[in-house]
């Protein structure tokens, strides 16, 4: 049973006919721009969680970066003073 089926399936798919099917420049260039746009965005994907990723496939936990100082406002002084 299961040899009839694939050899009708094979006899049906290798005996198509034509298919007159038409690409104009238009659809080479939507598909183009398809890919790149795709490629793209994988690419940005792994930038925005680079950090994620490896630690996903590094099986570690991911570091936090290191902490950001918040700026001395210049405005009020706020600058620490020395001791002497």
């Amino acid at each position: 049973m299961q040899s009839v089926l694939f050899l009708s399936l094979c006899f049906f798919f290798l005996s198509a006919n034509d298919a007159y099917a038409y690409l104009d420049p238009g659809t080479g260039s939507m598909i183009f721009q398809m890919i790149v746009g795709l490629f793209l965005a994988a690419s940005m994907f792994i930038k925005m969680n680079w950090l994620r990723l490896k630690a996903f496939f590094s099986r570690r936990e991911a570091q936090a970066p290191n902490e950001i100082q918040a700026p001395i406002n210049t405005l009020t002084n706020d600058t620490p003073t020395p001791k002497p």
